[in-house]
């Protein structure tokens, strides 16, 4: 049982296939990140060629990096469903000048909430995974504010009704940040991530960013 335990705890953490491609991992490297050389270049080709910001309001600027498609969008599938850990230190290495590429300084990150229960009955939360490595890795400062009242799931609603669904659902919990970067998986239609700044802006915050990291 023990051996079983940690031989599942390491593939997590050091997988033996790619992320992306599913070839075999060779390198320390190659596992420490969870992708082959060949896949660590494709993200990095695509975070300078792909990723964009643009100015949407409550935003005063939001920042994505991936598209959600084709092979980044398996990565992510690997991530978040298979809970390929090594790839989350993968995507935070990406996340780390971007706050320096918007110009910000005296900023905190601010996770984009789960929904009520997720952790409890999944276990994890693929973005509070990542702002773990942020905030005790990289020392990046981090402010968990929000919170999600009990909702239906995002990704089982049409546009419509993920605009009503998080509604008024998500709220700020403590004082947040005068300037606050949400952070989130995927955008698609946007509503989690405005729901999100309209919390923050009503609670306090000056200024939000926001950084995903595929959008859809």
């Amino acid at each position: 049982m023990i051996h079983h335990t940690f031989s599942n705890l390491r593939e997590l953490l050091f997988p033996r296939t790619c992320g992306g491609c599913g070839t075999e991992l060779r390198g320390g490297e190659d596992s420490y990140l969870g992708l082959c050389p060949s896949c660590r270049e494709f993200l990095d080709q695509l975070d300078r060629e792909e990723s964009s910001r643009v100015q949407s309001h409550p935003f005063r600027e939001l920042f994505t990096l991936f598209p959600y498609q084709g092979r980044a969008r398996t990565i992510l599938e690997s991530y978040k469903f298979e809970k390929n850990l090594a790839l989350g230190r993968t995507l935070t290495r990406h996340l780390l000048d971007k706050p320096q590429l918007l110009g910000l300084k005296d900023y905190t990150w601010v996770p984009v909430p789960p929904r009520p229960g997720k952790i409890r009955q999944e276990g994890w939360d693929q973005i509070e995974y990542i702002v773990r490595l942020l905030e005790k890795d990289r020392k990046e400062p981090v402010s968990r504010c929000l919170k999600r009242l009990p909702s239906k799931r995002q990704k089982d609603l049409n546009r419509e009704e993920r605009e009503s669904n998080v509604l008024n659902r998500i709220v700020c919990i403590k004082k947040p940040p005068p300037v606050a970067l949400l952070l989130d998986d995927v955008i698609s239609t946007g509503a989690t991530l405005h729901a999100c700044a309209s919390a923050l802006l009503e609670g306090g915050t000056e200024e939000v960013y926001g950084l995903c990291l595929f959008v859809n």
